[in-house]
């Protein structure tokens, strides 16, 4: 497990108080979590691959897509 430094995260949310980290992680929807001190961990895997980011997953097919033949 991977997990960013105090220095990579305040790079990260450009934030030193751990209230706005949260903030700016949840705006983007990245999974951290917040310990008892009040400070933020997450690892890179979750920094590279936000959940508020997964592609749509339409449940309906495009079928205006399909030509004409």
């Amino acid at each position: 497990m991977n997990l960013l430094s105090e220095d990579e995260l305040q790079t990260l949310t450009k934030a030193t108080q751990h209230a706005k980290q949260k903030r700016v992680l949840n705006e983007n929807g990245i999974y951290f979590i917040e310990r008892l001190d009040g400070s933020i961990v997450t690892t890179w895997h979750h920094v590279n691959h936000p959940a508020g980011r997964q592609a749509k997953n339409d449940s309906q097919p495009n079928f205006g897509a399909i030509g004409n033949g």
